[in-house]
């Protein structure tokens, strides 16, 4: 199963637009990861007018009561950084680079350490991406 995976993503990496994708187990993690921190939302993953649900009243309340600070995001990624490698600017601790796919990359940050100038591991970190 290993070998499908590294075959796909070689296939991933030659299409001219590559898109990351989350991946279960990778950035989203059963019991840790907040949905809306995820991007569901921006997916129409997350009803709030249904009825009940799993999770319902602490999504609901970072919906209406606060204003995410950080999240899943796509970054631009120049030079050689491995999945799992910590993001920093100026030094201080902005995110966790994960799936990438290309010159892209979906990445955990604080939002409000984000910027143009990020680096992980030897790469350059943009966000958000040019173009």
């Amino acid at each position: 199963m290993e070998e499908v995976y590294r075959r796909l993503a070689a296939k991933l990496d030659q299409m001219p637009n590559p898109f990351p994708a989350t991946e279960s187990g990778v950035e989203l993690i059963p019991d840790e990861s907040y949905i809306l921190e995820a991007g569901f939302e921006r997916l129409n993953g997350v009803d709030f007018r249904k009825g009940c649900y799993v999770g319902q009243e602490v999504t609901a309340r970072m919906k209406h009561k606060t204003e995410l600070r950080k999240g899943l995001a796509v970054v631009a990624v120049e030079g050689a950084a491995d999945v799992g490698t910590e993001i920093t600017a100026e030094g201080k601790p902005v995110g966790t680079l994960y799936t990438r796919s290309g010159d892209r990359a979906l990445a955990y940050l604080r939002f409000d350490r984000a910027g143009t100038h990020m680096a992980a591991g030897g790469a350059i970190v943009s966000f958000p991406p040019a173009g």
